[in-house]
């Protein structure tokens, strides 16, 4: 269960009553959470690997699908953007492979020095 899972019923609710101030509140908090998750999960990646392999997917041809709630909230850009300077800051080396460099459809992978394998992360 996400973290920010109870704040969207209040959010409905706020909605619904027209209460502006509530929403801009609650639009806010969900959107601090979220960066918040991405800050970490990115934090513990570089962390704990040594390579890591970035699939290059267009969020906005997603949008275009039947998944687009899903791809909106997965904030993908955005945890490119942490792993780009996090990785530099680090010395990591991140690599974002395209369809024609990699045969199969990439996620996020990262290479673990001391567990010596592959370890796929859930986003795409």
């Amino acid at each position: 269960m996400e973290k920010w899972s109870g704040l969207e019923e209040k959010l409905a609710i706020a909605q619904r009553s027209r209460n502006k101030t509530q929403v801009k509140t609650l639009h806010a908090k969900i959107a601090n959470r979220r960066k918040d998750a991405l800050h970490k999960f990115s934090h513990k990646l570089v962390n704990r690997c040594g390579e890591i392999y970035v699939g290059n997917v267009s969020s906005l041809k997603l949008v275009k699908t039947t998944m687009v709630k899903s791809v909106l909230d997965a904030d993908r850009g955005q945890l490119k953007t942490m792993l780009d300077y996090k990785c530099a800051h680090a010395g990591i080396v991140l690599r974002k492979l395209t369809r024609h460099t990699s045969p199969k459809p990439v996620r996020v992978v990262a290479v673990c020095p001391s567990r010596g394998r592959k370890v796929s992360q859930g986003l795409e």
